[in-house]
């Protein structure tokens, strides 16, 4: 897949700087532009085939937007590949309307508000979490943990009231995307303690 976007987008800017529209020196930038904006539509049009097959609309759209949310603050690991990106989004995505769809409710609210009191504060004494692919300046770094926090405490919020409000499949959703951050932190973790063993 990445490789035929790349095709594509190069084939698109050498159009447009041949008619004129664009200029050599903005080669680059449309560049990397387009393959954002083709790998994001890939990813929704993913998404979309995904809550079809799975009948799952409600469960998708929560968990993409909740995810979009934070994502780009909570550092972690990221694919070196575009493919590798589509791969793991598209697995954690299928794994969040699995479990949700398949997540008993009775009596869930109470243990599910107990797990996030877990998480939360380990998740906010950890993010955003260093990455070789994509790293991170200090100052960043204070930045991104003080959005995370507003963050996620606004989707807990949100989880709270969608679950009082009978909407446990998007109440669910937003646990899954907190589950999967907490998931990433504990990996983090794990690889880091490998590291020093090593």
């Amino acid at each position: 897949i990445g490789s035929m976007i790349e095709s594509i987008v190069r084939k698109l800017v050498d159009h447009q700087i041949e008619i004129g529209t664009l200029s050599e020196d903005e080669r680059e930038i449309y560049l990397y532009g387009y393959q954002m904006l083709m790998e994001f539509c890939i990813n929704i049009v993913t998404s979309v085939i995904i809550a079809v097959i799975f009948s799952a609309y409600m469960i998708v759209i929560v968990y993409t937007l909740a995810y979009l949310l934070l994502r780009g603050y909570i550092g972690g690991y990221h694919a070196k590949t575009s493919l590798g990106c589509f791969g793991l989004s598209a697995c954690m995505l299928i794994i969040a309307v699995v479990v949700v769809k398949g997540m008993i409710r009775k009596d869930a609210s109470g243990w599910i508000l107990l797990v996030e009191i877990v998480m939360c504060p380990i998740i906010f004494r950890k993010v955003p979490i260093p990455s070789e692919n994509k790293p991170i300046s200090e100052k960043e770094r204070v930045h991104f943990n003080k959005r995370v926090k507003q963050i996620y405490v606004f989707e807990a919020i949100l989880e709270l009231i969608l679950w009082q409000s009978g909407q446990c499949d998007a109440a669910l959703s937003v646990f899954m995307v907190h589950m999967i951050l907490f998931f990433m932190v504990i990996a983090d973790n794990g690889m880091k303690m490998i590291r020093k063993i090593k």
